[in-house]
C-alpha cells in the first residue's frame, strides 16, 4: 500500500488554499481547493480522505480529474458533432466564465450543486458580446449546455452525480417573432431576389425553408441523392447521420408541390448538393428586411412561420413534431405561433356562432308558442 499524503498549504501566486492528497487508487495529487479560509480547505481535504478510504473499502468514488482537462475533453468530443456557431458559443463560455469562476485546478466531484446555482444568478446582466447585458435565456441554454457536460462526467465515473442539472429555468421574455406572411413574405423574397451582386439563391434557401421549416445547418448540407420525387419525400441530413434529426432519430420531410418547384429551378452542383455552404447572411438578411419593412430578418424564422403555418392547417401536436424533428411537445409548442389577427378571426367566428345559436334558440321558442 503506498503512503498516503494529505496536508494544505499556501502558495504566493494564489488567493486560495492548496492541497496535497491521495486517492484510493494511490495516486497522488497537488491540487487547489478554491478555499480562502483554512477551515473551510481542511473540510475539502476531509472530503478527498473520505472518499480515499470508501474507495479502499469498495464504495463507489468518483476518478479524481482536473476541471479544466475534463471540460476540454467534453468539448474536443462535441466539437465534429455540434454546429460551429454552438460549439463556439459554449467553448467561450466555457473558457472565459466558468474555468475562471469555479478553478480549472479543482477536481471535477467537488463542484456542488449551490455552487452552480450562485454562478447561474451571477451571469444574468453581466456585460456580454458588445457590452449588452446577458439576458435569463443565453444563460438557461448555456446551463443546458453544462448539464449534458454533467452528465457525460458522470457517465466517465469523473463525478457520482450532476450538479449543473435540473435547475429550475429562469423566465424568460417570450418575444413572438414577427409574422411573416402574404404580402410581408413577398415583400421580403423579391428583396432577396433584386440583389444582382449575390450569385448565392438566397430567395430559394429562404422560400424552401418556408416550405420545409430545415435548420440552415440542414439546408447546407442537402443533397439531391435524399430527395424522392415520387414519395415527395426529403431525408434530413444533421451532423449526427443521414436521415437523422439532432436527437439521431430517423426523420424524412414530407415535400409541398411549391418545395419541388425550387428544386426544379435551381442549378445542379458538381457536389451534388443543393445549396451548398451557406455564406455569410448579413447583407441578404438586411435586405430582405428592409424590403419587408421588418426590424430584422433571420433564416430561423422561416422555422417559426413554417411550423406555424402547419398548425393552422390543422395540424396535431404529433404532426407537428414529425414536421419539425421534435423530441419534445414543448419545442412543437415554442415554435407555432398565434398572433392578434389571427385571434380576432377566432373570437369573430366563435361570436357569430354563439349568435347564429341564439337565434336558432329563439327561432324555436318563437315556433313552440
Amino acid at each position: 500500500m503506498p503512503r498516503t499524503r494529505s496536508r494544505l498549504y499556501r502558495r504566493k501566486d494564489s488567493p486560495f488554499w492548496w492541497a496535497v492528497w491521495t486517492d484510493y487508487e494511490g495516486f497522488h495529487h497537488r491540487q487547489s481547493t478554491g478555499c480562502r479560509d483554512r477551515s473551510s480547505a481542511a473540510t475539502w481535504l476531509a472530503t478527498r480522505e473520505l472518499e480515499r478510504v470508501r474507495g479502499e473499502a469498495g464504495v463507489p468514488v468518483a476518478r479524481a480529474i482536473n476541471f479544466a482537462a475534463a471540460l476540454a475533453e467534453y468539448l474536443a468530443e462535441r466539437e465534429p458533432e455540434w454546429s460551429r456557431g454552438w460549439w463556439t458559443a459554449v467553448e467561450g463560455f466555457a473558457r472565459n466564465q466558468v474555468v475562471p469562476h469555479f478553478g480549472g485546478d479543482r477536481t471535477v466531484s467537488t463542484i456542488s450543486r449551490e455552487e452552480v446555482a450562485r454562478f447561474r444568478v451571477q451571469q444574468i446582466g453581466r456585460p456580454g458580446r458588445g457590452g449588452k447585458p446577458v439576458k435569463a435565456a443565453t444563460v438557461n441554454r448555456l446551463t443546458w449546455a453544462l448539464a449534458a457536460f454533467g452528465g457525460w462526467c458522470v457517465e466517465r465515473k469523473y463525478s457520482l452525480e450532476n450538479p449543473w442539472a435540473k435547475h429550475e429555468s429562469f423566465p424568460e421574455d417570450q418575444v413572438p417573432p414577427p409574422v411573416v406572411e402574404g404580402k410581408v413574405f413577398e415583400a421580403l423574397l423579391a428583396a432577396l431576389e433584386n440583389r444582382p451582386q449575390s450569385r448565392f439563391p438566397w430567395r430559394a434557401l429562404f422560400e424552401f425553408a418556408h416550405e420545409t421549416a430545415l435548420r440552415k445547418s440542414e439546408l447546407g448540407r442537402l443533397v439531391r441523392t435524399d430527395i424522392d420525387r415520387a414519395e415527395r419525400r426529403g431525408w434530413v441530413v444533421s451532423s449526427s447521420a443521414r436521415g437523422h434529426n439532432k436527437a439521431r432519430r430517423l426523420r424524412s420531410i414530407a415535400l409541398s408541390r411549391r418545395a419541388l418547384e425550387i428544386l426544379d429551378a435551381l442549378p445542379s452542383r458538381s457536389d451534388g448538393l443543393v445549396f451548398g455552404p451557406i455564406p455569410d447572411p448579413r447583407r441578404a438578411f438586411a435586405a430582405a428586411a428592409k424590403g419587408a419593412k421588418l426590424d430584422r430578418v433571420w433564416l430561423h424564422l422561416m422555422r417559426h412561420t413554417a411550423s406555424t403555418r402547419v398548425g393552422r392547417a390543422g395540424a396535431s401536436l404529433a404532426d407537428l413534431m414529425g414536421f419539425g424533428g421534435w423530441s419534445s411537445v414543448r419545442m412543437a409548442q415554442r415554435y407555432t405561433h398565434t398572433d392578434h389577427r389571427r385571434q380576432l378571426e377566432l373570437v369573430d367566428r366563435a361570436s357569430e356562432h354563439a349568435r347564429g345559436t341564439r337565434e336558432d334558440d329563439e327561432q324555436e321558442a318563437g315556433g313552440s308558442e
